[in-house]
């Protein structure tokens, strides 16, 4: 029997860090000690009180069935999802109807289009994006991907008037991520209220992907959607992987408008049964932990150690001759190598430093490279080291 991928399938390019782990590999079968900082993985420990109720919940019988509301996620985790919205962004949630469990951020990006797009129209994606709002959001629901490009002389922002009217047309869902991943860009009150604007004006739901909400620097605080929709007309997805490195747990939440959830948990009862319900209840003591806007002492401190962290590496990169900005959030270093992305991530891998190349993110991103501050400060300094040599 001859086996044959559906159409859909064959659409989807190879995932960026299988190709890069592929050349990673080929170094690590040399002996190559290699410094990795491709992948957004954050490598600071989980805060210990996490843990603490991690170790308590899952030691409870009750926690090891089926969770009575499966998709939904537990009574608790809602309501510590509604109350965390109000103390960061005083923005009031109905806990049962416009809030969400997921098994990840990731797993929520892609089902949502499930609920919502129809073969034939289309997404809105940035470019250059995480692959997979184009991918397992669009492509594998047999839609069409329109891409929005994002420029640094724009900010790495979308413009909206650049959108072709028939595409706007047949737009579903719009995909937003800010802070952004991979640019490390951020975005104000009035680049939101232009998207809300657009996507009212085009009946398209807004998709926000707030995953580095809790990881910014300096001046900056991240902002959220849903404190400028005031009609609760959209949706907005986060994480516990990066702000509480929970990334092996997998779970996330969404939040907005109580028919967009009730359509994303339609499709995911179909898929899964919720996270465990001792992840839950771990995560409810991380969100927990905020009191008010200010992010609690432990979050506080990781943020500080990735900020040190940038500034070994925006200033090794500065003294090689790049361009290259403070980010203002996420844990990524962002910045035009001069060059092809993808030639210079390779020659840097066979010099034992593992970086992403922008082509991975997208089309308008080839002279791009992103690197992962998922390392100590020492190994990030060897690693400039590094790339200077290779740059002789």
């Amino acid at each position: 029997m001859k086996i044959k991928y559906a159409q859909r399938v064959n659409r989807i390019p190879k995932y960026l860090f299988v190709w890069i782990e592929d050349l990673i590999q080929e170094e690590e079968k040399k002996g190559t000690d290699l410094i990795r900082l491709g992948v957004g993985i954050p490598d600071l420990p989980t805060p210990k009180f996490i843990i603490k109720k991690l170790v308590e919940e899952i030691q409870k019988p009750k926690h090891h069935f089926y969770s009575i509301v499966c998709s939904p996620g537990e009574d608790f985790f809602r309501q510590s999802v509604a109350q965390w919205h109000k103390n960061r962004f005083n923005v009031k949630l109905d806990a049962e109807t416009e809030t969400c469990n997921l098994v990840g951020a990731k797993e929520g990006l892609v089902n949502l289009s499930r609920a919502f797009v129809n073969p034939g129209d289309y997404v809105l994606a940035p470019d250059p994006g995480y692959p997979v709002y184009a991918n397992g959001a669009g492509i594998l629901n047999d839609a069409s991907v329109h891409y929005m490009p994002l420029s640094a002389e724009n900010n790495f922002l979308p413009v909206f008037d650049k959108i072709p009217q028939e595409i706007r047309k047949k737009a579903k869902i719009m995909y937003l991520n800010y802070p952004n991943n991979p640019t490390a860009a951020v975005i104000d009150k009035k680049f939101i209220k232009e998207a809300l604007d657009f996507a009212e004006d085009n009946d398209i739901i807004i998709c926000y992907d707030n995953a580095y909400s809790e990881m910014y620097f300096d001046d900056y605080v991240s902002p959220s959607l849903l404190e400028f929709d005031r009609g609760m007309n959209h949706i907005e997805l986060n994480s516990f992987s990066k702000t509480f490195a929970m990334a092996g747990d997998r779970i996330g939440m969404a939040a907005g408008n109580k028919d967009i959830i009730a359509g994303m948990i339609k499709v995911k009862s179909q898929l899964d049964m919720g996270c465990p319900m001792y992840i839950q209840a771990a995560a409810a003591a991380a969100l927990d932990s905020y009191k008010g806007k200010q992010r609690p002492k432990e979050i506080e401190e990781m943020m500080k150690v990735y900020e040190s962290r940038r500034d070994v590496v925006v200033n090794g990169l500065r003294e090689m001759g790049f361009d290259c900005p403070i980010p203002k959030a996420t844990f990524y270093v962002w910045w035009n190598c001069k060059g092809d992305g993808a030639e210079f991530v390779t020659k840097m891998i066979k010099n034992g430093v593992t970086l992403t190349p922008g082509v991975g993110f997208g089309e308008h991103s080839k002279e791009f490279v992103r690197l992962s501050l998922i390392q100590p400060e020492d190994r990030l300094q060897e690693a400039i080291n590094r790339m200077k040599e290779a740059l002789k």
